[in-house]
Formats: structure tokens, sequence, C-alpha cells
């Protein structure tokens, strides 16, 4: 899946400011951060896994910020920093898709030109129907969504 991923992406990694949210142990931001983005912030409520991703971080000498947030808190500050990112990675827990696509979606922080990847369960219908992926592929119980804001 992470290959996919970043085959789409392609070059449009390098220089991109990463926003990991839902980011468990953060392998997207890290792989991102690994394919040249200049920087990155982890969003993760558990702090047993936020500890994770630092010691990640800190073996593979990267830097980049980690906040032990609610997701929708770390939107919320976010939106009053005036904060926006080229590249956003979300993998919301199943069976929450509905919360995310209602309180966070429909404004994410992207930058003009910026892409959003989202992964869900195939058993979650996407609740904004207004928006379509770019790009999209099923693997097995998952499926990725790959939509770009247009300026």
């Amino acid at each position: 899946m992470r290959e996919w991923i970043f085959s789409v992406l392609g070059e449009g990694v390098k220089g991109a400011e990463v926003l990991d949210l839902y980011a468990g142990i953060g392998s997207l931001g890290i792989e991102a951060l690994s394919r040249g983005a200049s920087g990155a912030l982890f969003v993760e409520r558990d702090g047993e896994v936020v500890d994770v991703i630092k010691q990640n971080l800190s073996r593979l000498g990267l830097l980049a910020k980690v906040w032990r947030i609610d997701v929708i808190q770390a939107i919320e500050r976010i939106r009053r920093e005036k904060l926006r990112y080229d590249l956003i990675f979300a993998d919301p827990p199943y069976g929450s898709l509905s919360i995310f696509g209602k309180k966070i979606s429909p404004e994410l922080p992207l930058k003009e030109d910026g892409i959003a990847v989202i992964e869900y369960s195939q058993h979650d219908s996407w609740p904004l129907k207004e928006v379509t992926p770019w790009r999209e592929k099923r693997f097995g119980e998952t499926i990725v969504s790959i939509f770009r804001k247009s300026s």
C-alpha cells in the first residue's frame, strides 16, 4: 500500500510540508521525510505510540514535530495558527470516517495544489459525495483515496 501511495505521489514529496493525522507509528510521514519532504507534523493521541514515533525519528536522524493530541483538537489548532500543508496523510480508525469527513476533511489545511491521502475501511462510505478522489485503490479491506486540491 505504501509503495503504491508513494509511486502516485512521485517527486511531489520532495520539499513538501507534511501533516500525518492519526499517525500511528508514523510510517507514512517518516517515509515522506526519507523521500525528501522538508518537514512533518505527526498527530497521535496515544502517548505510547507518540514515544515510538519520536524513537523512530531519532533512530533515523529525522527532525519533525509530534503532537500528542486528538485529531479534531489538532485541526482546530492548525486552523487557528493558519498552518497549511502540501501533503496530508490520514488513517482514521475504522468506523470513524463519517466523523472525519464531517468535522475535518471539508476544510483540510492544504496549500493550493496540495494532496490528501485518506485510508479507510471498505465498510465505511465516503461521507462527502461532492468530493471525488483523484486516485483510488483497494487493498483487501482498506481503500486508499488520494485527493488533490486544485488551484
